[in-house]
């Protein structure tokens, strides 16, 4: 998992450049002991951007305080389908 996170910040940081403030990783499950230290690590570095790890619900839950995001998502593939 460490070596998804720093291939998600080359592919973000091209050339050196942070235009990202924040990197959010989400998964469905859980992030490994190895990827939650490497990235308590960067944050706590001066490492940017800063990482977010939205594991299991945390996504559902943003979701679900913003309905309306997913009401119009629906709706555009809706019309494209």
């Amino acid at each position: 998992m460490p070596a998804d996170v720093q291939q998600n910040l080359r592919f973000i940081t091209p050339a050196g450049v942070l235009d990202v403030l924040v990197l959010v990783i989400a998964t469905s499950g859980r992030f490994t002991s190895d990827a939650v230290s490497w990235i308590e690590k960067h944050n706590n570095g001066s490492g940017r951007p800063l990482i977010e790890m939205w594991a299991e619900g945390h996504l559902e839950a943003h979701l679900a305080q913003r309905l309306h995001l997913v009401a119009d998502r629906f709706a555009r593939n809706q019309a494209s389908a």
